[in-house]
């Protein structure tokens, strides 16, 4: 695991049509147990922007609108979507209609080929988002990673593009990374945002490793046992804020392997940036206690254990979390010694454990803690 550090210079926010957001992730408001829940886990994740279904909520007439006042709450910028669409004519009115009830010339453009999929229809996508580009919209298109129609849809004046990673709610991650590699090497200054698809942490950190802007969630997190909680623990940490980030020539594979096992983090709060989930240094120091590490760590060291030796459990505590402090403050990584409950209540993301520590540990609960993949909170 990668512990979560502070980036001292901030990434720069992301621009969406001359617009600057804050957070590299984008939550849809769909799928939630409750209203309730939905607002918990957009304020967990620390999500910029939501996408609302306007048909959707609208069919549910009083309580729809209750919902669009929940969303407007939410302090979010809200972009509107027309889900559940499959003529460019719906499409275009259900735009319009968001238009007027949110205030936003922003609309996510779905335009519904297929049921089962739900695979955009490229070629009704690109009629209406040509009517709407002329009424003034700022069009988001949810396409496929198909070359031709993103041209298309740039040609006809859409300023980012948001292609699919796998169909809507089936949680495959990047179905074909050759087709999405290439669409990010072809359009290097478009906004791509991630939409549909995403379904385990190494997904996430795939898109970014090739160079997307952004992701777009939804069913991970409003599907999830505990969706406040998934948005909490995994959003922020994998989605929000992260500046995008090219590929690294080696280690890839056996990073995203790290992170889906649960053996590795991602990142990223905002402010953040990327770190391989396995890169620990080779030689590191071990301390005895926080005054040491605090004589170390500001020379340059990226890694250390700190192995408190029996201690008082106020001491312990208290030794930890101010030893999380200081390598936070100096981007090094900290490995707890033993106290493996002590260092999973105040956030460690490294434990070490001898073969005499492992017989009286609670295994199952480190796992559950620190080792749960994205999939098992759904």
């Amino acid at each position: 695991m990668t512990t979560a550090l502070p980036n001292p210079a901030m990434p720069p926010s992301l621009s969406l049509y001359g617009v600057s957001v804050s957070s590299r992730l984008l939550l849809g408001t769909a799928l939630y147990p409750s209203p309730k829940v939905m607002a918990d886990a957009v304020k967990a994740a620390g999500a910029s922007i939501v996408t609302v279904s306007v048909r959707r909520e609208s069919a549910r007439a009083n309580s729809g609108m209750g919902f669009f006042e929940l969303v407007r709450s939410l302090n979010v910028r809200v972009m509107p979507n027309t889900a559940g669409c499959r003529t460019p004519r719906e499409a275009i009115a259900t735009a319009h209609m968001a238009r007027e009830l949110f205030g936003t010339d922003w609309v996510k453009l779905e335009v519904i080929g297929n049921d089962d999929t739900l695979q955009p229809d490229l070629f009704g996508l690109l009629e209406a988002a040509r009517a709407l580009i002329g009424d003034g919209f700022k069009v988001f298109p949810y396409t496929t990673e198909d070359l031709i129609a993103a041209e298309r849809l740039r040609d006809a004046g859409c300023e980012v593009l948001m292609p699919w990673a796998a169909p809507i709610g089936t949680g495959r991650g990047l179905a074909n990374p050759y087709a999405l590699r290439s669409l990010r090497t072809y359009f290097p200054d478009t906004p791509l945002i991630v939409d549909a698809g995403i379904g385990a942490p190494s997904h996430a950190a795939a898109a970014m490793e090739m160079g997307f802007d952004a992701v777009l969630l939804n069913t991970a997190v409003a599907r999830a046992a505990d969706p406040v909680r998934m948005a909490s623990r995994v959003c922020r940490r994998y989605c929000g804020g992260t500046k995008r980030l090219r590929g690294r020539p080696d280690g890839n594979a056996r990073y995203r392997r790290a992170i889906d096992t649960g053996r590795g983090h991602a990142l990223l709060r905002p402010g953040q940036i990327l770190m391989p989930a396995t890169a620990l240094d080779v030689f590191y120091p071990i301390v005895p206690d926080v005054d040491w590490l605090g004589r170390l760590v500001p020379l340059g060291v990226k890694t250390v254990q700190l192995r408190l030796k029996e201690a008082a459990p106020e001491r312990i505590r208290r030794e930890i979390a101010q030893s999380l402090e200081i390598c936070a403050r100096h981007r090094c990584q900290l490995i707890v010694n033993d106290h493996w409950r002590e260092a999973l209540e105040l956030g460690a993301d490294f434990i070490h454990l001898g073969q005499e520590d492992l017989a009286g540990a609670d295994l199952e609960a480190i796992r559950a803690q620190v080792c749960t993949p994205w999939h098992q909170y759904a």
